[in-house]
């Protein structure tokens, strides 16, 4: 995000699994090599995500919309050798959204997902919601 904040075209990526560190590279160096010809807004940026397989066995890239998961189970307390505890932190969470349009299924199928994200979080549709409740707290307190 903050490659896009400085006016610079802003890639994020990951390589969906830990063996076909070759494969995330040859997809990092084709896109980065051509994203001087991609115009995206302004506080935009690219959302990569590379399936673990070799090279030879992408399927090609898929423009995708983010797929989200469930909540996560409880991080797990376990106490380190000297008796102190400690907490793992648990998986993700299944899937809750992997329609046949998002990251989820495009990775799943073989293929490169890239979504364009945009740096503004706001849930413009619960502005209004949370006025209310703040206006409703005013009164009461």
């Amino acid at each position: 995000m903050e490659g896009r904040n400085l006016g610079m075209p802003a890639i994020a990526m990951s390589l969906v699994g830990s063996r076909h560190f070759k494969t995330a590279g040859r997809v990092a160096a084709s896109l980065v090599g051509a994203a001087g010809s991609l115009s995206l807004p302004p506080r935009s940026l690219l959302n990569v995500n590379v399936p673990d397989v070799p090279w030879e066995e992408l399927q090609g890239f898929r423009v995708t919309r983010m797929g989200y998961r469930g909540p996560a189970t409880r991080p797990l307390e376990v106490k380190d050798p000297r008796g102190r505890v400690r907490y793992w932190i648990a998986a993700a969470g299944d899937n809750a959204d992997d329609g046949p349009d998002t990251d989820f299924a495009a990775i799943e199928a073989g293929y490169v997902s890239i979504t364009p994200l945009q740096t503004d979080l706001t849930r413009h549709t619960a502005l209004k919601d949370v006025q209310g409740w703040l206006d409703a707290l005013s009164r009461t307190g």
